[in-house]
C-alpha cells in the first residue's frame, strides 16, 4: 500500500487561493455594509427633501390660491380673475379688449398659473353675473319707485324701473347706484300707459310703494294714476321746464343762441378755438343752462387781448355786449339753480328744506328769474301737500345715468342695445362685496340660456313669479 504524497506547491496554492477568497468575501461584505448604510442614508435624505417638497408645494398652493382663488365649478378661470373682470367693465370705461389686455397683464406680473381669458369670455361672464344680480325687492320694505323711457335704440325704446328704500334717506347725499333695486327692464318699440300698467302692476301690488318720482310724460302720469299711487315730478325736469316756458320764446334768449351757433362755427378753427363755446344739443340746453355761464367767465378775461390783437371771426366775441339782459338773468339764475338741485338731490322735500330754498330765491334779480323763484316755491308747496308728509327723493336723474352709461358701453354696437346685452345694466346695481356670491352661482346659467332672444323677458318673469 503507497503512502499519499504532499505536493507543497499545491498546499501553498491552495492557501493562497483561501485567503484571496476570503479577503473578497470580506471586501463584498464590507461593499454590501457600505451599500446598505449609503441606501439608508439616502432614504433618511429622501424623506428631508420629500419633507421640504411638500411644505414647499403646500406655500405655492397657499400662495396661487390667494391670488387666484378657487376655480369656478364647470369653468376653466378663478375667482380673482373673473372678479377683477367685473370690477373693472362696472367701475371704469374700459373696452372689452382693454380688460384682457389689463387681466394679461395681471396674471404676468402676479405670476398666476393660467391663461388670459379671451374678450368674448369677459362677455359671457358680464351677462352671467347680470342673470344672477335681478333678484326680487323686500316686498315690505318702504320704498319709491324711479321709472323712466329712454330714447329709441335700433327702433325700440328700454324702459327702468328702479326701487329705493326710504332707509337710504338718512345718509343725506344723492343716490349712487349701489343704493338703487333693479325691478324692472324692458325694450319695446313704445311704452304706453297700459302696457306699462300689464308690467308693473303685477311687482307693485307686492311691494310697499310711498310713491312713484318720474318726469311729466303723460304715460308715465297716466300709469301712475292707474297704479293708484302718489307722483312726485321730477326737480331737475322741473327746472328745465319752468325755464323753457319763461325764456324760449323770447327775444334776449333766441339772439344769445342764435349768436352762440355762429361764434362756434367761426372759431371752430384758428387761434382763438379754445374760447368757443360749449356744444350743447338742443333738448338739453335747459338742463345745462350753467355751462354758457361758466363760458362767459371764461371769455370776458379775454376780451381785452381779442380787442388789441384779434381780427376776423374772433371779433365776433366782442358782440357779447349784446346780451347782458340775458347775460345778467344767468349770473342771478346759475347760483340759486345750483342750490335747488343740491338740496333736492341730497335733502328730498319737507318743510326746512322749502324754507332754505324760498329764502335762496329772494336773492333772485330781474323779472323773468322772480317768476322762476315764484314757480319752483309753488312746485316745492304743491308736492309736498300733495304726499302729505316729508319726501326723501325728488331727482331721478340716476335713471339718466344708467342710460348714459350703458348708452357709452354700448357705443361701439349700438344695434344690438335691446338684445341679451340688456343683462348689463342689473350689474351697474352690484356692490364689490356682492360680486363673489354672484359668480359663485355662475354653474346655474349656460350659455344657451344667455343667447336667448328673450332671455331679458323670460328673466324680468322670474322676477315677478318670485317677488
Amino acid at each position: 500500500m503507497s503512502k499519499p504524497s504532499f505536493n507543497l506547491t499545491d498546499i501553498a496554492l491552495s492557501y493562497k487561493n483561501s485567503k484571496q477568497s476570503f479577503r473578497k468575501k470580506k471586501a463584498t461584505a464590507r461593499a454590501k455594509r457600505q451599500r446598505q448604510a449609503s441606501k439608508a442614508k439616502i432614504k433618511r435624505l429622501e424623506d428631508r427633501v420629500e419633507y421640504w417638497r411638500n411644505k414647499h408645494e403646500e406655500e405655492k398652493s397657499k400662495n396661487k390660491s390667494a391670488l387666484g382663488g378657487t376655480k369656478i365649478k364647470y369653468h376653466s378661470y378663478c375667482s380673482t380673475i373673473i372678479t377683477l373682470a367685473l370690477i373693472l367693465y362696472t367701475e371704469t370705461s374700459m373696452s372689452l379688449r382693454d380688460i384682457e389686455t389689463v387681466i394679461r397683464i395681471f396674471i404676468q406680473q402676479m405670476q398666476i398659473e393660467s391663461k388670459c381669458p379671451d374678450h368674448s369670455t369677459f362677455d359671457y361672464w358680464i351677462k352671467k353675473t347680470g342673470m344672477k344680480a335681478i333678484k326680487p325687492f323686500s316686498p315690505g320694505e318702504p320704498c319709491v319707485l324711479i321709472y323712466d323711457e329712454s330714447i329709441s335704440f335700433n327702433g325700440k325704446k328700454l324702459f327702468l324701473v328702479l326701487a329705493v328704500p326710504v332707509s337710504v334717506s338718512k345718509q343725506k347725499r344723492a343716490l349712487r347706484f349701489e343704493d338703487c333695486h333693479l325691478v324692472y327692464l324692458g325694450a319695446k318699440k313704445g311704452w304706453s300707459a297700459e302696457i306699462i300698467h300689464k308690467e308693473l302692476n303685477p311687482i307693485v301690488k307686492k311691494m310697499n310703494v310711498q310713491y312713484v318720482l318720474s318726469d311729466k310724460g303723460s304715460n308715465l302720469l297716466r300709469d301712475t294714476a292707474l297704479l293708484g299711487l302718489a307722483h312726485v315730478a321730477d326737480i331737475t325736469h322741473e327746472v328745465a321746464r319752468t325755464l323753457k316756458n319763461l325764456y324760449s320764446d323770447t327775444d334776449g334768449y333766441k339772439n344769445f343762441i342764435k349768436w352762440i351757433g355762429e361764434l362756434r362755427k367761426d372759431l371752430a378753427c384758428g387761434e382763438y378755438a379754445h374760447l368757443a363755446p360749449p356744444k350743447i344739443k338742443h333738448h338739453c340746453r335747459f338742463h345745462q343752462l350753467g355751462q354758457y355761464l361758466k363760458w362767459i367767465q371764461k371769455v370776458v378775461p379775454e376780451l381785452k387781448k381779442v380787442a388789441k390783437e384779434g381780427s376776423g371771426a374772433a371779433m365776433a366775441l366782442l358782440k357779447i355786449t349784446d346780451h347782458k339782459c340775458f347775460i345778467k338773468d344767468l349770473k342771478s339764475l346759475t347760483p340759486v339753480i345750483k342750490e335747488i338741485l343740491s338740496v333736492g338731490r341730497t335733502e328730498g322735500i319737507n318743510p326746512a328744506t322749502i324754507l332754505k330754498l324760498t329764502a335762496k330765491m329772494t336773492e333772485l334779480e330781474g323779472d323773468l328769474p322772480v317768476k322762476f323763484g315764484e314757480k319752483l316755491s309753488r312746485y316745492f308747496n304743491e308736492t309736498y301737500k300733495t304726499i302729505g308728509e316729508n319726501i326723501p327723493f325728488c331727482c331721478s336723474a340716476i335713471i339718466e345715468s344708467v342710460f348714459g352709461k350703458y348708452k357709452s358701453k354700448m357705443s361701439s354696437h349700438p344695434q344690438k342695445m335691446c338684445t341679451n346685452h340688456l343683462l348689463t345694466i342689473p350689474l351697474f346695481f352690484v356692490k364689490e362685496n356682492e360680486i363673489a356670491e354672484l359668480i359663485s352661482g355662475f354653474e346655474t346659467v349656460k350659455v344657451a340660456d344667455i343667447r336667448d332672444k328673450e332671455v331679458m323677458q323670460k328673466v324680468m318673469n322670474g322676477v315677478q313669479m318670485a317677488a
